[in-house]
């Protein structure tokens, strides 16, 4: 029964409301609303404050909030492990993720997970990298994909993938540069990067400025696919990560050069989950599989 209420009250706090709560775990309000009420009477105060325009936590319903989801996230891990050893499994890995073609590694180890679990299935969404970590750390997404993320003990590093930021340039524009290029010569030409709030952007700003050098894109896009576009109609160079172009590159539709740059050419991207959460059996397999796709590609 306590299991029940708690998971009411945690989907009522994701959804914002009680309909639409109800919805989602597929009972009626009024069964949802007896529910919290129960809660807030084994817990003696008020978790909701209930207003003409809607639900607000109240101090109280916060700290519930935060211990509901840290609870339902371990007991559902404990099912799931309880599952296994029956052989029957059913699970959901969530992965929130930046924009960045390093989600390859991810996809390739479901291919190879999922001959060994089939009944586990992945939901995968794409964020900016500070909400790829707020995301981790409430417990909404099991893994982060993280672009050079700074250090916090709060994260467990599962995998670090070497991610270095390139110039993609049309073939042959840059055949003179033999494969490197640096930041003074990368402004004399027209170029094309990713959208401010992207860590690629930010990383690659600081160095130019850092260098003392001008930095003025002819083009910026919240998608890879538009800067790659912006390379392969011959409009100038493209700031991405390498693994972003990698599938263009080995068909010959695009060149990539690195960057003389230690930052750029050490950027990476990172897997992490929060440090202090059990981890599902199920959870610890897929690890292995993205570990060992990590050394593929290397």
């Amino acid at each position: 029964m306590f299991d029940f209420a708690l998971r009411a009250f945690h989907q009522t706090v994701r959804a914002g409301s009680v309909r639409k709560a109800s919805e989602e775990l597929g009972l009626s309000a009024s069964s949802v609303s007896r529910q919290i009420a129960i809660l807030e009477r084994q817990f003696g105060t008020k978790l909701f404050t209930r207003t003409a325009s809607g639900m607000s936590l109240t101090y109280a319903g916060r700290l519930v909030a935060d211990f509901s989801r840290s609870v339902l996230t371990e007991y559902d891990g404990l099912r799931t492990d309880l599952n296994d050893l029956q052989g029957r499994t059913r699970a959901e890995i969530t992965i929130a993720s930046v924009a960045n073609v390093a989600t390859i590694i991810p996809m390739r180890a479901m291919t190879t997970f999922f001959k060994e679990f089939p009944g586990v299935s992945f939901k995968v969404f794409r964020l900016l990298a500070p909400e790829v970590l707020k995301a981790v750390r409430s417990g909404e997404a099991d893994i982060g994909i993280a672009f050079c993320p700074q250090y916090d003990p709060i994260f467990k590093s599962l995998a670090k993938i070497p991610e270095p930021v390139v110039v993609a340039s049309p073939p042959g524009m840059l055949r003179w540069c033999k494969g490197t290029i640096s930041l003074a010569d990368i402004g004399k030409y027209s170029i094309a990067v990713p959208d401010a709030g992207s860590g690629i952007r930010a990383l690659f700003e600081d160095e130019m400025r850092e260098a003392g050098l001008g930095f003025s894109p002819l083009a910026s896009a919240n998608s890879f696919e538009v800067i790659k576009e912006f390379v392969l109609q011959g409009n100038g160079l493209g700031i991405l990560p390498r693994g972003a172009v990698l599938r263009e590159v080995e068909s010959g539709l695009i060149d990539v050069s690195r960057i003389e740059n230690d930052r750029l050419d050490a950027a990476f991207v990172e897997y992490i989950r929060l440090s202090d959460r059990r981890v599902p059996n199920v959870m610890k397999h897929f690890i292995d599989h993205l570990r060992r796709q990590t050394i593929l590609m290397k």
